[in-house]
């Protein structure tokens, strides 16, 4: 399989698990009890993750196509995470708990405004050069 085949692949894949997570979410299959633990929540995050590394493990085709990929801007696309602001909205107005709210919102802002400056750096052909 080429690339382009693995890059329209790997979309498809993330678009039908976006998807999913959507309805899943919609339906409330992801809700449960308080005192109960958050199985399919944690099944719905765990699975693609666990199908990647066995994916990348198992397929030296698959392993080259993400060799090739351009860190400078995998790391870019990572600036859409100064969106977590929302998270911090969403504490202000007693929606969400702080517990989960100040962490995930300060860090996705943290990652999300650095994000830029770290690719810029990938970029640079020199970045992996030891200073004397």
């Amino acid at each position: 399989m080429t690339n382009a085949k693995y890059a329209k692949l790997t979309t498809r894949l993330i678009f039908v698990w976006f998807l999913f997570s959507l309805t899943a979410s919609a339906l409330h299959i992801f809700s449960t009890a308080p005192d109960q633990p958050p199985i399919p929540l944690g099944l719905a995050v765990l699975i693609p993750i666990g199908i990647f590394v066995i994916w990348a493990a198992v397929s030296q085709p698959f392993r080259q196509f993400l060799l090739s990929l351009n860190p400078s801007t995998l790391t870019f696309v990572q600036a859409w995470r100064i969106a977590g602001f929302v998270f911090l909205v969403l504490y202000a107005y007693n929606i969400l708990p702080g517990q989960f709210a100040l962490p995930a919102g300060w860090g996705d802002i943290a990652i999300g405004a650095t994000a830029p400056l770290v690719a810029l750096k990938l970029a640079d052909p020199n970045h992996r050069k030891a200073s004397t």
